[in-house]
């Protein structure tokens, strides 16, 4: 049974419009913030529904490709 404040593994599957993470987990679908396609994340469940949830990462343990460094290259002139 998925309860709030509980720590998850989830595998995102896809994403939804407003930019979350979709992943699934007995029987409920779970939105999670901060997370991309192909990526498995620990998270914190913050609402339990009747079959959906919403989440937050706490940390990524498989890296999607599609996330970038955040390393921002610097030239001079």
């Amino acid at each position: 049974m998925l309860l709030k404040n509980g720590i998850v593994e989830l595998t995102i599957t896809d994403i939804d419009y407003e930019g979350m993470g979709i992943a699934h987990y007995e029987g409920y679908t779970i939105f999670v913030n901060n997370a991309l396609e192909g990526e498995k994340v620990r998270a914190l469940i913050l609402k339990v529904g009747k079959n959906i949830a919403f989440a937050k990462t706490l940390d990524i343990i498989t890296y999607s490709k599609e996330r970038g460094s955040g390393r921002v290259p610097f030239y001079f002139s």
